[in-house]
């Protein structure tokens, strides 16, 4: 079945490449979990161990044609793969095999012995078979698949589920908000925000860079950029809600004061202030929930996909910097950093080391209330001390000179001014391509 697929499929950077029918080699579906699949590239099969592999017929690694079946054995992984599954495209040489017609046969692969090279097991009226390769040199993991699951007949993405809601205290497009719970904290992928997300790093992406942007060695990227490694852009390959009922409230709280604290006279709008984020690329639902009277805005934060998993699961760190994800110290003093052009906040994002997500980086999308927002136009590192309830502002927005042009960062105090709502992994995209 996989290898009738695959002859209407059009070769691409060498896509199947040839089988041998000498030694009956197939491409076959195997399923796991996100984390076990990064593993099995990393390291290979392992058959020969004691392994979860399967138990039906012996010890062995098993397959299948149809990636349907395939998928009723994945698992959803966990952190940054919560809600995702994994497959695995496998060559498999499956050279002579064993055929039985038996839904259960657990000595098949000890009766195999030297006599066969593979199980092939197609049980009496199942629409489907299954394949055992028994050695680890069999089988060559070639393609790993990361995928969400989308029920039939629905649609979850932003805008979506206003239903019937009991609580107006959160989103009305969150999941969480129509369970009548005031008590959740969870994740969820979000497939309609990614176009609209993909749209708004397009349009707040500036082809400028500071000294933050450092080159494919780790240097500080001399202006003119002999090597091009500032990225032309960014592609999104994973976008996650958070919805965390604890960390809203006291976000919610901050709000309410801020309003309370700094008459709405005293609050520059952040249209007037020129934020870039301030762009009709969100849906209609989350702009609408955004509390003009207060500046609450959507900015982005750069950082690592693990890093970016750790701030949603606790919220920013109690001290930015300090041993943890949140830039502190930085131009216009001490706190918590954020900007409003997707390329400023890549200078500031990193890629994990290993895993599924190697050679990917992290933003988040975060609301953010502004207040009463102090403007400069030059550096000045005891700014945050004119930060706070009983100080002249909320939040600051500093000018920094980029090669071309300039870039705004906002900076805050408060973590509970910060709500990190949306987490986007996604990769560089360069003039040249690059190995990951």
């Amino acid at each position: 079945m996989t290898q009738a697929a695959l002859q209407g499929v059009e070769l691409s950077d060498g896509f199947p490449q040839p089988l041998d029918e000498n030694l009956c080699e197939a491409y076959l579906w195997h399923a796991t979990k996100p984390h076990i699949a990064a593993k099995i590239l990393r390291e290979g099969f392992k058959v020969s161990e004691r392994s979860a592999f399967g138990k039906r017929f012996g010890r062995g690694a098993y397959f299948c044609e149809d990636a349907a079946k395939a998928d009723a054995y994945s698992s959803s992984g966990e952190g940054i793969y919560k809600d995702s599954y994994a497959l695995l495209l496998c060559r498999v040489a499956l050279g002579r095999q064993l055929h039985t017609k038996l839904f259960r046969q657990e000595r098949a692969a000890q009766e195999a012995g030297r006599s066969f090279d593979s199980i092939l097991a197609e049980p009496r009226g199942a629409s489907y078979r299954e394949f055992v390769a028994l050695q680890d040199m069999q089988i060559y993991p070639e393609f790993a698949l990361v995928y969400e699951r989308q029920p039939l007949g629905t649609s979850a993405g932003l805008g979506s589920n206003i239903r019937r809601c009991v609580s107006h205290n959160f989103p009305l497009y969150w999941e969480s908000a129509c369970s009548g719970s005031d008590h959740f904290k969870m994740t969820h992928p979000d497939q309609e925000m990614e176009h609209c997300v993909q749209q708004l790093m397009d349009r707040t992406w500036i082809k400028a860079f500071t000294r933050s942007r450092l080159t494919s060695r780790g240097d500080v990227m001399d202006k003119d950029d002999p090597n091009h490694d500032m990225p032309e852009g960014i592609s999104v390959m994973k976008v996650l809600r958070l919805e965390d009922a604890e960390m809203w409230n006291a976000y919610r709280a901050k709000r309410h004061l801020v309003r309370f604290m700094r008459p709405g006279l005293q609050v520059i709008s952040p249209a007037q202030l020129g934020v870039r984020t301030v762009l009709p690329d969100l849906p209609l639902v989350a702009r609408a929930a955004l509390d003009q009277g207060v500046a609450e805005v959507f900015l982005w934060h750069g950082c690592a996909p693990q890093e970016a998993m750790d701030i949603l699961q606790n919220g920013f760190p109690q001290n930015p910097g300090r041993g943890g994800s949140g830039r502190c110290e930085g131009q216009f003093g001490e706190g918590y950093y954020f900007v409003d052009s997707a390329s400023k906040a890549d200078e500031h994002s990193r890629d994990d080391k290993e895993g599924f997500y190697s050679g990917s980086y992290a933003v988040l999308l975060c609301r953010v209330v502004l207040g009463r927002t102090g403007v400069l136009q030059q550096p000045d590192r005891q700014a945050h001390l004119q930060l706070g309830q009983d100080k002249p502002f909320d939040s600051i927005m500093g000018i920094q000179e980029a090669t071309k042009g300039r870039f705004t960062e906002y900076v805050v105090s408060d973590r509970t001014q910060i709500y990190p709502e949306y987490a986007i992994i996604y990769e560089r995209k360069y003039v040249t391509p690059r190995v990951r």
